[in-house]
């Protein structure tokens, strides 16, 4: 169970990596406090911020929010794009 739930959280970030905008429809549901990995709740609180004040979130602003809770941030932002199902595929 929580593998599915890790996986989940990896697949939100990953598609909001992809799609910014999308926070704006995702956080009428669910929100930072709804992750079990803080990782992720840090991630989606600053897409979230960086989305409603500038109106975009790239890969470096991603990364520099979680440089001092993972060894490699890059790795991991890649991972939860990798995992994250697309319609493109």
């Amino acid at each position: 169970m929580i593998r599915q739930t890790t996986e989940l959280e990896y697949e939100i970030i990953g598609a909001l990596l992809q799609e910014p905008d999308l926070v704006r429809k995702l956080e009428k549901i669910i929100d930072g406090e709804d992750f079990s990995l803080v990782v992720c709740a840090d991630l989606f609180s600053a897409i979230r911020e960086s989305v409603f004040e500038t109106g975009t979130f790239d890969y470096h602003t991603a990364a520099d929010v979680i440089r001092d809770k993972i060894v490699d941030p890059l790795s991991f932002l890649t991972r939860c794009v990798e995992i994250t199902p697309t319609t493109a595929n």
